[in-house]
């Protein structure tokens, strides 16, 4: 979850700035430690590559070939003093029990090896993983579905696991043919399933995103409302006039059951929304404020209240892409 944390509030500043890259102090001793817990919580050859020197996303680790004693001598000949985090020093945690072990057996460089050997050798075998995608795989943006699999167990997982990726560029490297086929659905990362029916498998996300082409349309509550559209409500005597667009930096938004509003981005980080559609999702605003997130939340300040305190309109989406959204009440 810091991870997490970290990472976004990164790409949050970048974003701000302008800037190209985010460069992380990750070094050789993390390599180490990310390949052996890998090794001991199941990855296949993909997580043995271990920390990519440079991510899609523009994160770069220019350190990776130092070791921790070296950034620490270069610090000491400059008198500079590293801020310690005493966490790391706590053996509830996985990576810092590793740690010590790698310390003990002094086995920094070869574990890193490991790492460069598995990039090395990955081209070929994403050559294996081609084949076996034109063959296997149907994509769509959001969603791949396979009408059969390969035979090969390894083969397998790793087309798979490149899916997962596509589809949640997020998802951390881990054995993909662990994940249990014969169950009719499967939650493999936090945005993505895979769905199984008789005749195909379909890894697909969870929380499709609206086309921000679509129209929002706003009425007067029907009786009884109309089924799949969304309910909201304005103050008494409002005036019903919105504004519809896609988010802003800044925004801000007041999720249901909160008594204050938050980020926009935060929210859809919590919502576990992909970064890549956060920038399609359809607003509808009123007064400024953001009224409801199509296909995702109604704000607390517009929800329907019962008895009604104010006017009651039914909100839904017309137009590409509305049909296959999720846009029922919450």
């Amino acid at each position: 979850a810091a991870r997490e944390v970290r990472y976004a509030r990164l790409l949050e500043i970048r974003e701000r700035r302008d800037a190209q890259f985010i460069a992380t102090a990750h070094q050789k001793n993390d390599q180490a430690e990310t390949v052996l817990m890998r090794l001991l919580t199941g990855s296949g050859i993909a997580g043995l590559r271990g920390i990519h020197p440079m991510r899609d996303d523009g994160v770069v680790r220019p350190l990776l070939d130092f070791t921790r004693d070296d950034l620490e001598q270069v610090l000491r000949e400059r008198n500079i003093t590293p801020r310690f985090d005493r966490s790391n020093d706590d053996p509830r945690f996985l990576r810092n029990r590793v740690r010590l072990l790698i310390r003990e057996l002094d086995a920094t460089d070869n574990l890193a090896a490991i790492a460069e050997q598995a990039r090395t050798q990955w081209p070929i075998l994403e050559r294996a993983i081609d084949d076996a995608e034109r063959e296997h795989a149907q994509a769509g943006e959001f969603e791949t579905t396979f009408t059969t699999l390969p035979d090969d167990e390894w083969l397998r997982g790793a087309l798979l696991q490149r899916h997962i990726r596509r589809l949640d560029p997020e998802a951390r490297d881990y054995d993909a043919r662990r994940i249990d086929l014969a169950s009719k659905r499967v939650s493999v990362t936090k945005i993505v399933e895979l769905v199984r029916t008789r005749d195909s498998w379909t890894l697909r996300k969870r929380n499709k995103p609206v086309e921000a082409n679509v129209t929002i349309r706003v009425e007067p509550i029907r009786q009884p409302p109309t089924a799949n559209r969304q309910l909201i409500q304005l103050p008494e005597g409002a005036a019903p006039v919105f504004e519809t667009r896609t988010r802003k930096p800044g925004d801000r938004f007041q999720p249901l059951g909160l008594s204050q509003p938050k980020k926009l981005k935060d929210f859809l980080i919590d919502r576990k929304i992909a970064r890549e559609s956060r920038d399609r999702l359809p607003l509808l605003l009123w007064n400024g404020e953001i009224v409801w997130i199509a296909g995702v939340e109604v704000s607390e300040r517009f929800k329907v209240t019962e008895p009604a305190r104010g006017t009651v309109y039914e909100v839904w989406l017309e137009g590409s892409g509305a049909d296959d959204a999720d846009h029922s009440p919450v």
